[in-house]
């Protein structure tokens, strides 16, 4: 015999759940705590040319999350990757590259956990380095 939910549906407010709704600050540190776990960043060289880019990427399965971090940023596109088999899902993949990237790297950082922090910041010492910043 199956049992009653005690969690009463009518009690939540879909509004609540309106990204766009939601403060600057409380955007951010939702967008932070998901690119702690989907989240990549680096510096990959552009082409053949001897020119290094940070990058920041998030890749994952739920568009409408990553539509977020474009939403926030105001910046960037949310693109479909194409499955390695036919078993998995379409990926979603949203990143941005240079000032942009460094910027919203910056607005972050205080969210991020001490282990993502510390490689965030050798990560960037690289790229001013490489860079001559």
């Amino acid at each position: 015999m199956a049992r009653k939910s005690k969690i009463k549906l009518k009690q939540y407010n879909l509004k609540n759940y309106d990204f766009l709704s939601w403060n600057k600050n409380s955007q951010l540190v939702y967008l932070a705590g998901v690119f702690e776990g989907e989240g990549t960043y680096g510096i990959w060289k552009q082409g053949g040319r001897n020119i290094f880019n940070f990058i920041l990427k998030v890749k994952m399965t739920d568009k409408d999350v990553v539509q977020r971090f474009a939403e926030y940023c105001n910046y960037g596109n949310v693109l479909a990757e194409k499955p390695q088999a036919e078993k998995y899902k379409v990926g979603w993949v949203w990143k941005i590259t240079g000032p942009r990237a460094l910027n919203f790297a910056s607005e972050m950082f205080p969210y991020l956990g001490q282990r993502r922090s510390a490689k965030l910041l050798e990560c960037l010492s690289l790229y001013k380095k490489e860079r001559n910043l």
